[in-house]
């Protein structure tokens, strides 16, 4: 992606999930700073009701991944995400086309190809704003234009979704990654072996000081 002389780059120097005293308490062990962003300078009232949003959201983040087998309920639940994300994070497109995408495989399994083509292309949006145009990128475009080609849906050509081994264990393919290939679910801590996943390395470690969850590429809260 070209960036413009003066162009602002932000990162996310904590997981920004985080509750206010968590990412307050994260920055100074990690980074010896206090925050002042106008997000970590709420008080009051106005923290409490950030920190609430904070809460629902790391909830919900963890109950959608178990939700394979109902579809419906995860989808109300990731436009609920969304909300939030529009409120509390100021739509941040990094966090949004990670819910599109998760909205469009469940959209899938409940053989609602109208709405997964739908989400697929916000998600496909939010990811050019978030990382720029990618070969990723231009395969999400592809599902969007015809979700019945995601490998969600079973090989024999026809409009009927197969469950893989790695949503029978109520892990999602998550972070926006469109391929065949990917890691499993971190909270698994290994790769998936379905046919659908293919077999990859783990995830190398995490360097000291790691923060799970975080990302370099998007804006932050803190």
């Amino acid at each position: 992606q070209e960036i413009a002389a003066g162009q602002e780059l932000c990162v996310y120097y904590v997981d920004p999930k985080g509750v206010s005293d968590e990412r307050q308490a994260a920055l100074k062990r990690d980074f010896n700073f206090v925050c002042r962003c106008e997000a970590c300078s709420l008080s009051g009232s106005a923290r409490a009701r950030s920190d609430e949003l904070h809460r629902e959201y790391q909830s919900l983040d963890k109950t959608i991944p178990t939700l394979a087998r109902d579809p419906e309920d995860a989808i109300e639940k990731i436009m609920r995400v969304l909300e939030i994300i529009q409120e509390e994070f100021d739509g941040d497109p990094h966090m949004a086309q990670r819910a599109f995408y998760d909205g469009f495989q469940f959209a899938v399994l409940a053989k609602d190809f109208d709405l997964a083509a739908s989400l697929m292309q916000r998600a496909h949006e939010a990811r050019l704003l978030a990382e720029g145009d990618s070969e990723e990128a231009a395969e999400m475009l592809r599902y969007a234009e015809d979700p019945s080609k995601h490998p969600l849906v079973s090989s024999s050509g026809s409009t009927s979704a197969s469950v893989p081994p790695c949503l029978e264990h109520g892990a999602p393919q998550r972070r926006g990654r469109p391929n065949g290939k990917r890691q499993f679910c971190d909270d698994f801590g290994g790769p998936c072996e379905c046919d659908d996943c293919g077999v990859l390395p783990p995830p190398p470690p995490r360097p000291p000081g790691a923060v799970q969850g975080a990302s370099p590429e998007a804006r932050t809260d803190a």
